[in-house]
Order: structure tokens, then sequence, then C-alpha cells
């Protein structure tokens, strides 16, 4: 391995590593960024190499040809086609990102998928010539990335333990946006993340993941409108991803409905002659092919409010800006108009632990976000976040003033197999249910935002959900205790 040899005639200060987050290390000196830039041929080398190293898994060694600046790339060889280094452009846009060019000139980038990345700038890459018009301007990082292999263990602290005395009655009020029960229904995501749905539920033969349609989820709804399941409750049917399209929005940049498999208004409108409810599945975020969209109602380009790509497909938006808010408004309205009901918003930090994505450290302003425009819409909608939501005494009364219900656990999904879910997976979520609720009630406020189990499918046969009828009963009946309707 190179290693930098930086003087101190640009960067001042020791060397030092810094922790910086989850998957990215910063080393190297130090330099205060707003002091000096970082020079333009620096910046296309490192560019250069990212390309040359994505297109090409074997190559360890990239530099700019000058000694100025160094990259390295450890590619999972043991692993198949792309997979072998396809974390290799976001790990080297976040080492530019948060060290090269925000205080730090050097950084590596790991990941429990055996991928490791490298890169080194010599103080050539760095001038303090104000009059330079050939540089990148040094600044501070721009986000946090939180640590997608933590299983965030602060996050999720033990209720206290209880002193005895009489039975404590843990009181509800209205979340906010005006709701006093959960839902209740069906959600898609159980037959997608089935081994194979086409085998075991017919309705959904020749369709897969996150390929799914309009008559799959009319024949799977079209059973909660008899009078049984609404008597009971249960109406809401709500989309996982795969319903919106990922390479299209509209004129303003909206997040918009896949229209070869889908006409969001006239399920909508079908649903709710039923008497049922519609709900769909967002991330933070926007497509980042909506970049040169103008907002709904303004002259402000997408672009102008966004603060990074950390995932290649959704752009994160800086939330100072006054018309990221806008956007949030007019995809909410238009969502609205269709009939939507609730929206699942996922991926949020801090919690969404074990992820396997680059997420923000702090997700939170895209909740407040989603929750103002739900209020700006005309329509009463629920707002659901996921997943397994840190409730410390710092985050818990966050939620609890911006989402009416919360994910209180991982997947359920029995990942790998032709059912939905194995029994020690629902334990673990009620487990976490229990302790939400522990942690709730020891605040001694009426809980507004209701816990979110996940799909506890219960209405299915024993070989198609995993666990024997004993236990499919008794799951249900303590879900209708545990969750008011």
């Amino acid at each position: 391995m190179v290693s930098s040899r930086i003087s101190s005639s640009i960067v001042a200060g020791a060397a030092l590593v810094q922790l910086v987050n989850g998957q990215t290390n910063c080393g190297g000196s130090l330099y205060q960024p707003g002091t000096v830039n970082f020079t333009l041929a620096c910046y296309n080398a490192i560019q250069d190499c990212a390309a040359k190293f994505e297109a090409n898994a074997s190559l360890v060694d990239c530099n700019d040809g000058h000694g100025n600046l160094f990259m390295q790339q450890q590619a999972n060889l043991g692993a198949t086609g792309a997979n072998q280094n396809n974390d290799a452009v976001i790990a080297f846009q976040d080492i530019r990102d948060l060290c090269i060019l925000s205080g730090q000139t050097s950084g590596t980038w790991g990941y429990s998928d055996n991928q490791w990345y490298w890169i080194a700038a010599e103080d050539a890459c760095y001038t303090k010539d104000s009059t330079r018009t050939d540089v990148v301007p040094a600044h501070p990082a721009p986000y946090c990335i939180q640590n997608r292999d933590s299983s965030l263990p602060e996050c999720y602290p033990e209720p206290a333990a209880s002193p005895g005395g009489p039975i404590k009655v843990l009181k509800t009020a209205k979340t906010p946006n005006g709701f006093t029960s959960a839902a209740r229904g069906w959600n898609t995501y159980g037959v997608q993340a089935l081994q194979n749905g086409s085998q075991v539920v017919p309705s959904f033969a020749g369709q897969s993941g996150l390929n799914y349609n309009q008559k799959f989820v009319e024949t799977q709804c079209g059973v909660l409108g008899s009078p049984a399941f609404r008597a009971a409750g249960y109406k809401l049917c709500s989309l996982d991803s795969g319903w919106q399209a990922f390479n299209d929005v509209d004129a303003n940049g909206r997040i918009i409905y896949n229209s070869t498999r889908f006409n969001l208004p006239q399920l909508g409108s079908w649903l709710h002659q039923r008497g049922l409810e519609l709900g769909v599945y967002v991330t933070p975020g926007v497509p980042c092919i909506a970049a040169n969209k103008t907002i709904l109602g303004t002259k402000t380009k997408i672009s102008d409010v966004l603060n990074g790509n950390n995932n290649q497909i959704f752009c994160d938006f800086d939330f100072t800006k006054k018309d990221t808010q806008t956007w949030h408004d007019s995809v909410v309205k238009l969502w609205a108009s269709w009939g939507v009901d609730m929206i699942k918003l996922d991926f949020i930090t801090p919690g969404s632990p074990q992820n396997g994505a680059n997420l923000a450290c702090d997700s939170s302003p895209a909740v407040k976000a989603y929750e103002t425009a739900i209020k700006r819409s005309g329509r009463q909608i629920r707002l659901d976040i996921s997943w397994k939501l840190c409730r410390n005494e710092t985050w818990l009364p966050v939620w609890s003033g911006l989402a009416d219900s919360l994910r209180t656990d991982q997947d359920l999904n029995n990942y790998g197999h032709n059912t939905f879910m194995a029994w020690q997976v629902g334990q673990r979520a009620i487990n976490n249910y229990r302790e939400y609720i522990g942690l709730q009630a020891q605040r001694n406020v009426p809980v507004t935002t209701y816990p979110d189990l996940d799909s506890l499918f219960v209405g299915n046969a024993e070989g198609l959900t995993g666990v024997n009828d004993s236990i499919r009963t008794t799951e249900h009946d303590y879900v209708k205790m545990i969750i008011p309707a």
C-alpha cells in the first residue's frame, strides 16, 4: 500500500485516524475546510480511477501518474460478476466527499461483503492560492452515513425494572394525523419476499420481487372487502416497493406509479368502493433522474435542493432549502389525488439497523417533511415509519410527534423460504413490541404513535404461514389485544 506523505506546508496537524461513519475511516493529515482548495487535476484523477476500478474488479492500484493521488481497490474476487466490486462507486464517493474534500487527506472504506477501497492525496493536490480557478472547494462533510453493519445497541434500551404495585394502564391519544387506532390490513411484501411466490400463491404466478401488478393486488385485497374482515378492522391494502416507477418521474420530478403494471387512481377508487384503503411505500429522497426537473409552482430545479447521492437510485435532499418542502408538498398532494390513505416511509434513521445501504445518520427531517406535506394535502393520511426506529429517550419523543405508527422490529419475512415467517422471528417481534410499550409506560405520557410489528400473516394455512395453527391463533389473539382497532 502506498502511504500518504503530506507535508505541513498546506495541511496542519499531526496524522490522525478519525471515524467519520460506519464504513469510511478518514486518516492522513488534518486541514481546515475553507482554508484550501483541491485541484481539479486530482479531483478528475479520482473520478477516472474510480471508473477504471468499477470496470475491472481485478485492478488493484491506480494513480494520477504524477505522484500526487493514489487509490486502491480490494474487490471480493470470490463473488461473481458485478458483486465483486459493486460498492466501488459509493465507496470512492464517500471517501472523496467525507475525507479528501472535508478536512483529511486519506480515507478507507470497508464493508462486511469483503470489499475495501482507499484514496490518499499528496500535498500538491491542495492549494491555498485563491486566484486559481482549476480547483474544487474543500468543505465540511456534507452528511454523515450511519454504520450500515451496526445493530445500534444504544438505540434500544431495556425498560426500567418495575417496582411492583398496581397495574399501570397505558393510555393512548390521537396520533399526529388524528387517528385513534393502528392500521390493520394486508401488505404485498410478504409474498414478494418469498423464495418463489409464484409456486405457492396462484395470483402471483409469473411475478417476483419488485415486479408485481395490480391484478395480483386486487385479487388479494378483494378478500379484505368481505364483511367479516371489514368488521374486524382489516381494511388497509398496502403496496410495498415495486409500485413506483424507478426510471421515470413526472414533469415536476414527482414519484409516479409504474404505468405498465399499475393505475393507482383506478386502484384507489376500486378499493374505496369496497370500503378499503390504499397504502404506498417510499424511501427518503427523489430518483436522481429528476435532477433537471423544476419543482411544481417554483423556478427551482431539483438539483438545487439536493445534498448527495448515497445509493445511486435516490438522491438525498438538503432540508435546509425551502423548496425541499415544496417538492414533498407536491408529491403528497399528487398521491392524495389518487386516493392514497397511508404512506410507509422506509429506511429511516437513526434506526434501520444492519441495513446494507448508505443511509444518512439522521433522516428525521424527511419524516418531518412528509408529515408537514400530509397536513397540507387536504386528506387524512397515515404516516408509518420503518424500520426498528431508535427508541431511546432522545428519539422516542421525536417519532411520537411525527408518525402515526412506527416499526418496532426488523422484517418478519422468512427470507430464503416459501413460508411467510418463522416462529422465533415472531417471538422476536413480540419482544420488541413489549420493550416499546415498556419504554412508553415509563415516560408516563399517552401513546401517540402506535407500534407496527410488520406483517404478521395469520390468515393462511400452516404450510404457507410457517407456524402451526395453535401458534397462529395465539399470535392473532395477542396482536388483537395489543393493537386496538
